[in-house]
């Protein structure tokens, strides 16, 4: 259990790096420029983020829980573009991306402050150059409501080139070996 966690708040923290530098530039790509992601026709509140060749939307999705068409949508996008979609999580070893797990209700979710359930669905997708696009959308529901009861998921899409993406994992193994 204690392994898991350490890998969970790794990740996190993989996340987190990403986010961050995001965050840091007030500049943003041209709409066209982002070829290689994919962001739902239904999308709302769209904002752009760029830094050092790498960009990303972050965008309000209005489709009701588990959000199956949009989903499918997205993986039809990436396998046209000839993109690989990653089995397991590149930030947390040992970890089986959503779209792998065998069990039913493939949604990861955790109950957060005792009052909201969480449901999460990340996506990693890799190209030929090593090039990393990833997706994820975040359903929150009142815990005493089922997640279909939520049609808005807060979702991300970013495109990071390989030497970047390297660089960061790179960061991230650096930082598990000094926690042991």
């Amino acid at each position: 259990m204690k392994a898991n966690g350490i890998r969970y708040c790794v990740g996190v923290a993989g996340i987190l790096l990403l986010v961050l530098i995001f965050s840091c530039t007030p500049t943003a790509p041209d709409r066209r420029e982002l070829k290689d992601i994919w962001i739902s026709t239904s999308a709302e509140n769209i904002k752009y983020q760029e830094h050092a060749g790498s960009y990303q939307a972050l965008y309000t999705l209005k489709e009701c829980y588990p959000a199956k068409a949009s989903l499918d949508e997205m993986a039809g996008f990436m396998l046209s573009k000839k993109w690989r979609r990653l089995s397991m999580d590149p930030l947390n070893p040992g970890l089986t991306l959503n779209h792998a797990r065998k069990q039913d209700g493939k949604w990861g979710s955790f109950l957060f402050e005792d009052a909201w359930m969480v449901y999460t669905w990340m996506d990693y997708w890799e190209n030929d150059k090593g090039d990393i696009v990833w997706y994820r959308f975040r359903y929150q529901v009142d815990k005493s409501k089922k997640p279909e009861d939520n049609c808005e998921a807060a979702c991300s899409a970013a495109f990071v080139p390989h030497k970047v993406w390297k660089e960061n994992v790179e960061w991230l193994e650096q930082q598990r070996k000094n926690r042991k």
